[in-house]
């Protein structure tokens, strides 16, 4: 049936994470090295990672809500309900996937970064965190503009869809901005301050989802006005987020 192969991929993504996850807790029990009183340690560590857990849940729910928001919006532009689901279904499964792939350099980087951060001081501290934003501008920079130049090849090429130039094109901008929060979120995680990031996350996504609201529902931009609301909600928090970063250091 459809429904059973739409589940194939869910199935096999819930396999895999499991079988991870299974040999994350085989490693720690192998090397399992601590000792001392444990409980201080839990606690540090639920109070580092509830910022970050809270953070992740906004971006879920932000995209559970633009994925019900966005095809209510085309639809009220015009489109069919086929149409709508169509355009967002070219948005999150062709456009998205391309945008996030320098952030699996820029990611890395962040999540590296975070130990080396906390483990100095002042001057040093400093030269590493303008160090991880220069490498994150350069990778993001350089795949925004690879991205933006090459939206006709990959439109036409890859997805033998011309519609999806302009798509690729409008939304290339937040190839540097998610590179450049993943830098942020590494450094403000070296600095132990994840929870001042949770207000720019809260206020990005409340942008965004109105931008959705307005822009989709204009006939003249559809998917792109919900594009261009998730390029000013990213870069609307990452100033803000990239602010208060400065600010610490």
């Amino acid at each position: 049936t459809i429904a059973g192969r739409a589940a194939i991929p869910a199935l096999s993504t819930a396999i895999a994470e499991g079988a991870g996850l299974m040999l994350v807790i085989f490693l720690l029990r192998v090397r399992r090295t601590f000792r001392g009183d444990p409980a201080p340690v839990r606690r540090e560590i639920w109070q580092l990672s509830l910022p970050l857990m809270v953070s992740r849940l906004l971006t879920t729910l932000l995209r559970t809500a633009s994925g019900a928001l966005i095809p209510i919006r085309l639809m009220a532009s015009g489109l069919t309900n086929a149409a709508a689901i169509a355009d967002y279904g070219m948005l999150q499964g062709m456009v998205m996937p391309v945008l996030f792939l320098p952030g699996i350099v820029t990611g890395a980087l962040g999540t590296v970064s975070t130990s080396a951060i906390a483990a100095r001081q002042g001057k040093e501290q400093r030269r590493m965190a303008i160090g991880l934003f220069l490498s994150a501008l350069v990778c993001g920079g350089a795949g925004m503009l690879l991205i933006h130049t090459c939206a006709p090849f990959l439109a036409q090429r890859i997805y033998n869809l011309p519609a999806l130039s302009p798509l690729f094109r409008t939304a290339a901008p937040l190839t540097l901005f998610f590179a450049l929060q993943h830098a942020v979120n590494g450094v403000m995680s070296g600095l132990g301050e994840q929870k001042r990031l949770l207000l720019p996350a809260l206020g990005s996504a409340l942008i965004s989802l109105i931008g959705m609201y307005i822009w989709a529902a204009q006939p003249q931009l559809r998917i792109l006005g919900a594009v261009r609301a998730m390029v000013a909600g990213q870069a609307a928090g990452l100033v803000w987020s990239f602010a208060l970063t400065l600010r610490k250091i």
